[in-house]
């Protein structure tokens, strides 16, 4: 008879070790040969300290160790007994990442010269790493919603974010893995910004508007820890600049999006582009609440979901026993 940790992970994501809470709870599953594994308690290990929780709870245990700190990176292992006294060897070592910042550097940012309502924008600038990197984040937030390239290269493949959320109260901020992007010498990134949630208009019979804001915005800062230990800020600023003529027209939640390929730039996120006829932006005009932090995004493995085709269908016509006729799903006289 053996039993072995089969499956172990912080908060709900296998696809990434990034966490955005300093007290992820802990999950993990038993392998066992032996019919009706129960398990009476499981230890876990972090920074040299043993943790022993009694009872079968294996699913969003509560995290038992120091909280982390921002962007700190802890490892940790588990083990499992049985109620037979049978135990797993320990598992392989878990390593968790405090995914989040509560500095916050960067200022809103927008299209300074609006000539439409909710006018969608590209924004871009460069910088300079003059030293080997160790390790770099982006974090951003957003009056609206934002995607980012970098160097000329797409560095995630969410959509929509971040997200909806109350934005008189709060918002939420992304944390974004960009190491694998960043290159000696000068770097440059760009973003693509709408208003989505934050400008749509919201009400009905001819009643609509806007109750959050006018016109998009974008807020966050590139952190890069560099090898000598020290730490390199670009953030969201005056120095950027931006463009309301880029390929997206127009874009809304409900009323979709117009975009116009003849207007794409391929290089407009690399540091070469000439953009000498873009604006700088515009800082400040939204209230921004400290950000908060936001679950990292699933990455592009786990969004590439299966779809299938399905076959057309036929109106169904059905004669009820009351007189009326029910044409697929919908009742008439």
């Amino acid at each position: 008879m053996t039993a072995a940790i089969a499956r172990f992970r912080a908060e709900l994501r296998d696809d990434t070790s990034a966490v955005a809470t300093s007290m992820p709870r802990l999950t993990w599953t038993v392998e066992s040969t032996e019919p009706g594994w129960v398990q009476a308690f499981a230890e876990l290990r972090s920074d040299g300290r043993d943790v022993r929780l009694d009872g079968p709870d294996s699913v969003l245990v509560d995290w038992p160790f120091r909280p982390l700190a921002e962007r700190e990176i802890r490892r940790v292992a588990v083990r499992a007994t049985s109620t037979e006294g049978a135990s797993t060897d320990w598992s392989e070592s878990l390593r968790i990442e405090a995914a989040f910042t509560d500095s916050w550097p960067g200022v809103p940012i927008g299209l300074a010269n609006t000539s439409d309502e909710a006018q969608p924008a590209v924004l871009r600038t460069t910088f300079l790493v003059d030293a080997p990197v160790r390790r770099a984040r982006l974090f951003f937030t957003a009056f609206g919603v934002a995607d980012f390239e970098l160097n000329g290269q797409p560095v995630d493949a969410g959509i929509l974010a971040p997200g909806w959320t109350a934005y008189l109260d709060r918002l939420v901020h992304e944390t974004i893995d960009i190491t694998a992007h960043i290159r000696p010498g000068s770097n440059a990134i760009g973003a693509r910004l709408a208003g989505a949630w934050f400008t749509e208009k919201y009400g009905f019979h001819g009643q609509q508007k806007r109750i959050y804001g006018e016109q998009p915005s974008l807020s966050g800062h590139i952190e890069l820890e560099l090898e000598s230990g020290a730490v390199q800020i670009v953030p969201t600023d005056g120095t950027w600049r931006a463009t309301g003529d880029g390929p997206i027209r127009r874009s809304g939640i409900y009323a979709g999006e117009h975009h116009d390929l003849r207007r794409t730039e391929p290089d407009w996120s690399r540091a070469d582009f000439d953009d000498h006829m873009w604006k700088p932006v515009r800082v400040g005009g939204a209230a921004c609440p400290s950000p908060k932090r936001a679950l990292p995004r699933p990455s592009d493995a786990s969004r590439n979901f299966p779809s299938r085709k399905s076959p057309p269908r036929r109106p169904e016509r059905r004669s009820l026993t009351s007189g009326r006729i029910w044409w697929d799903g919908c009742a008439s006289v």
